[in-house]
């Protein structure tokens, strides 16, 4: 019989969706055993362990008699259908291919993991199961597993998931299952890549159990790659349930939210069964998500909807050929990982939360022990990196600095995921070993911050509009000053500075918050993020000097060295070299506090303490002199202010002088403040009081003095403005600091602050694109000099006598950090000797790299084109153009829109036809950017439908050649004219088309004429 008219055919843009996964119920209920939202992918490897034994044979005679050769277990076994048995008819016996006598069983399967330079291995769990009617199950979950290029490894089960040995239901073929979490064996491999061999698997042999024997073994593998384009939620789940004729199990889904319309949904389906019959059908998996009314059968070429257990391993609708044996038929053992056919998202909606996955059968039996499911979901992903710059912008994460030096901190900020985020926070807890300069924010627009001094806490908020899906790079820059003073890096590891920031944010469409989640301090090439917190080590320590003098108040006094060591040494140094020596007595206190740091004294003389640390960390040696108190009663201010101003540093000067008060004779240090915002530190080294408190008088409370004398009149008030070691002064007045020692014993020691109040106004811009830097004083008239300072070296750079300022100018290369000093000048122009002078505080000169990111969406079958602008590193306003590339005015091509002065520095158009373009973006400063990019047309479906096989008495097939679009391509059978010349519709329009009607076979049966 003629076929007629060819059938119509219609190929539509095959869609992807989330998908759900179940487990089977009754003897071991299915429980996610892995879960995660991860850019990446699950993959698995497995091969059987038992398969086909046959003797060589011959049927028929003379010229009709056929030979069949031997068959062994080691040999593909390859027989499916008709041209198969039952299992329960074929002699099984052990695979063993790995020449190895060790073992009784063995078979190999190749993983083959993408781009596994750019791919790190997250999680590796492996399954062994077979039907095992033996009284001894003393090892069952005991087998070996050798890795590419390794030996074999024993491994022991983690959990036996079911052993049916004197199961009422299954005692009769006793199946059992194991699984074995093997994340570390594998992740520990520099490429995970490469051939798998699982041995001594046990398993029954022969033919004489009522189902069939069958066994083998599942890796599962879950790899994550930056470089994929989007997020996943992947989960497992292992369990155990038999499935016989009539019977069905559910296996629920949750934790997942798909894309929101009109995005597709894209989701995968992995199972594992035991004891599925390739020649048996009735057995199927079907799906029901996102609320729909019903199930949708599953399956593809190689798992049909009708026989989807069919004894075969096959990943993306293809038999895996990449093991020994390869076995099409594989008697029993099953594996399957699918794509789900989710036209017009049919299965899986858009927004969906849950799914339910149904195992049933009408006729085979089977067991099934395991299951995946993973979906393209919507999230935010928010990258949060800390690094370290010097105020000029230059990179030292992880480099020395020094002693007082000034940095900044950086967190970039970019929400990679694909949905908008909102509710984002930013907690900064600062290093007890810096300060913060809040007067130095650089904060991105509508993000605020607040500070908690006690705790060190910055906690920063930022508005929605700058973490929405495809914004570029925001940076929030805050500086910080090092600690001056060398007794603030006492403790054990003090000399590390280290510190993270921590994310907490939720998303639009999805509301779970992520909270805490730590900043990164840097990106490998294949945008692997690199964990752990920003370090910078200091240089100088070496150079400080770790002596001091502890007054003994009483009959004793307890040494206190620095906290958190290995180890500590105590030593009196009884030959006074400032050495340990090997006649130094060794000293032992016996610790009654329980602390190694510290040591009771009862004696005047040195002590020296050696502290003992492991890398990365420095131990260094503290010498402690015993004094009596009152034998010295110098004024610490005055050490201070004379050990500033004497060394080769001219930063940390002091202005002031030392006085002799007139009344009493007592030295008295006057310090002088250049300016309403100068402040000068003041640093003592007394590890040892009981307390270190600075005070300031209240002037009026008392007689007033001179100024050279300090009042000491008992009728004062004095009021706490600091306390410890360090205190920064910023205001004028009469001051004085108290110690208490050990025991109750008090010294006071005094020191007058005089200011002059005048307020350096300022302004700064960085080097951007053809616009220079500039530092410019705005405040000040005539009768001032000016002369610019490198801020890290104090190097001048333009001296007072050049006569330059109040404006400085920093071109190309010239960024960094500067301060601009000014003082008074005489009639002649020359600085008035002695006179104040005036500073900016520390001004960083950034030289931006003018970046613009542009990204091109092709045209689909749901809308057109856009072109997306991101410009980075540069000030608004913005301006926008998009020309046809082609080839009009010189080169510029033909104008097809534009934006002026816009504030977005993100910026997209949209409804653009597929074509050739030249995007170009330009800033005020004078950035300019072009680029020329395509739009591609993904919308530019192929098909060929042709007759490959007419009907006889075989069902006749047509078969789909397509192209373009988005694979995978789905088909489905629209319209027909029968054999008696009538044109058959099966549906209204292509829109009611239900997703069950689409297979993604390219092969169509067809069983009647037409």
């Amino acid at each position: 019989m003629k076929i007629k008219t060819t059938k119509f055919l219609l190929l539509i843009c095959f869609l992807f969706l989330g998908v759900l996964t179940a487990f089977s119920q009754v003897k071991n209920d299915f429980n996610v055993r892995y879960e995660n939202d991860i850019r990446g992918e699950l993959t698995f490897i497995a091969n059987n362990i038992v398969s086909a034994q046959q003797d060589a044979y011959c049927v028929g005679s003379r010229r009709n008699r056929v030979c069949y050769p031997a068959i062994t277990p080691n040999d593909p076994y390859n027989n499916t259908g008709n041209s198969s048995d039952y299992n329960d008819n074929i002699n099984m016996q052990y695979i063993d291919v790995d020449s190895d006598a060790s073992t009784f069983s063995s078979s190999s399967a190749t993983l083959d993991v993408p781009d596994s330079g750019c791919s790190k291995v997250r999680y590796v769990g492996l399954y062994w199961s077979a039907v095992y009617v033996n009284g001894n199950r003393s090892n069952i979950d005991q087998v070996k597993i050798s890795l590419p290029g390794g030996s074999y490894q024993d491994i022991t089960a983690d959990e036996i998931i079911f052993d049916g040995a004197g199961d009422a239901d299954f005692g009769y073929y006793s199946p059992y299952a194991c699984y074995k979490d093997i994340t570390a064996l594998v992740s520990a491999m520099p490429d995970p890549n490469g051939d798998y061999f699982v041995a001594n698997i046990r398993a029954s042999t022969g033919s004489s159990i009522s189902g069939g024997i069958s066994g083998g073994w599942t890796m599962v593998v879950v790899y994550e790659n930056p470089n994929l384009p989007g997020s996943k939620f992947i989960t497992t789940f292992d369990g155990y349930a038999g499935i016989k004729s009539g019977q069905t199990v559910d296996i629920p889904v949750n934790g997942f939210t798909t894309l929101p319309a009109p995005f597709p949904v894209n989701a995968n389906i992995g199972v594992a069964a035991l004891e599925g019959d390739n020649k048996i059908s009735g057995d199927g998996l079907s799906i029901r998500a996102g609320g729909l009314p019903s199930f949708t059968a599953l399956g593809n070429t190689v798992n049909p909807t009708t026989n989807f257990f069919n004894s075969n391993i096959t990943l993306n609708n293809a038999i895996v050929t990449t093991r020994n044996p390869n076995s099409v038929n594989t008697l029993g053992w099953d594996v399957d990982l699918l794509q789900i056919a989710n036209n017009f998202n049919a299965v899986i909606p858009n927004d969906a939360t849950s799914a339910i996955l149904r195992a049933s059968s009408s006729q085979d039996k089977y067991d099934i022990f395991f299951a995946s499911f993973d979906v393209e979901i919507i999230a935010p992903n928010i990258v949060l990196e800390k690094r370290v710059e010097d105020i000029g912008g230059n990179d030292i994460t992880g480099m020395g600095v020094n002693l007082g030096q000034t940095l900044d901190y950086v967190l970039s900020f970019q929400n990679i995921g694909n949905d908008d985020a909102s509710n984002f926070t930013i907690r900064d807890v600062l290093p007890i070993n810096v300060t913060l300069d809040e007067s130095n924010f650089v904060l991105p627009s509508g993000v605020t911050y607040t500070y908690d001094s006690a705790t060190k806490t910055v906690v920063f908020t930022v508005p929605n509009n700058l973490v929405e899906e495809g914004d570029p790079v925001y940076n929030i820059r805050m500086r910080v000053k090092v600690a001056e003073n060398c007794y603030d890096f006492v403790n054990a590891c003090s000399d590390l500075i280290q510190n993270l920031a921590f994310a907490t944010y939720q998303g639009v469409e999805n509301s779970a918050q992520i909270t805490d989640d730590p900043s990164v301090s840097d990106f490998d090439s294949c945008g692997f993020v690199v964990p752990g917190a920003t370090n910078f080590l200091l240089d100088d320590l070496s150079d400080c000097n770790f002596n001091r003098t502890v007054e003994l108040c009483g009959s004793s006094v307890l040494l206190d060295a620095g906290d958190g060591f290995d180890g500590y040494v105590w030593v009196r140094d009884d030959n006074n070299n400032g050495q340990m020596d090997p006649t130094d007595t060794v000293l032992n206190d016996g610790d009654p506090d329980n602390d190694p740091s510290t040591l009771v004294v009862t004696q005047l003389g040195t002590y020296i303490v050696d502290k003992v640390a492991t890398d990365p960390c420095k131990g260094f040696k503290e010498i402690i002199t015993v004094e009596p108190y009152g034998s010295n009663e110098s004024n610490l201010i005055i050490t201070y202010f004379n050990a500033v101003n004497g060394d080769a540093d001219p930063s940390n000067d002091i202005a002031g002088e030392i006085v002799t008060c007139s009344t009493d004779g007592a030295l008295l240090p006057k310090i002088f403040l250049c300016g309403i915002n100068d402040t000068k530190l003041l640093q003592v080294n007394i590890l040892d009081a009981q307390s270190l408190t600075w005070e300031k008088l209240d002037e009026a409370s008392c007689a007033v003095v001179g100024d050279d004398c300090a009042n000491k009149d008992i009728s004062c008030t004095w009021s706490p403005v600091g306390s410890g070691n360090n205190y920064t002064v910023a205001s004028e007045g009469k001051y004085r600091l108290a110690v208490t020692y050990q025991n109750g014993c008090t010294n006071r020691f005094y020191f007058n602050v005089f200011q002059n109040t005048l307020d350096i106004q300022y302004s700064k811009n960085d080097i951007l694109c053809t616009t220079p830097g500039n530092i410019t004083v705005t405040n000040l008239g005539l009768g001032y000099g000016y002369q610019l300072v490198d801020a890290a070296t104090s190097a001048i750079l333009t001296p007072f006598s050049a006569s330059n300022g109040p404006s400085f100018d920093f071109g190309p290369g010239q960024n960094g950090g500067y301060r601009i000093e000014v003082t008074q000048l005489d009639g002649s122009g020359v600085p008035i000797p002695g006179a104040c002078i005036f500073s900016t505080p520390d001004i960083g000169i950034l030289e931006r790299d003018f970046q613009v990111a542009v990204t091109v969406t092709p045209a689909t079958c749901i809308a057109l084109g856009s072109i997306n602008f991101q410009v980075s590193n540069a000030n608004p306003n913005y301006e926008y153009e998009i020309r046809l590339d082609d080839g009009s005015n010189g080169g510029l091509g033909t104008l097809v829109d534009n934006e002026t002065a816009q504030p977005d520095n993100n910026f997209t158009f949209s409804n653009l036809n597929p074509d050739s373009y030249i995007a170009i973006a330009r800033t005020d400063d004078g950035c300019d950017y072009s680029e020329q990019v395509i739009i591609i047309d993904d919308n530019d479906l192929t098909l060929d439908a042709r007759v490959s096989q007419h009907i006889t008495c075989k069902e006749g097939n047509i078969l789909m050649d397509s192209g373009g679009g988005k694979t995978p391509h789905t088909y489905a059978i629209w319209t027909y004219v029968d054999d008696g010349g009538t044109t058959i519709t099966s549906y209204p329009t292509v829109q009611d088309i239900p997703a069950s009607a689409y297979q993604t076979s390219q092969i169509f049966d067809i069983l009647n004429p037409g």
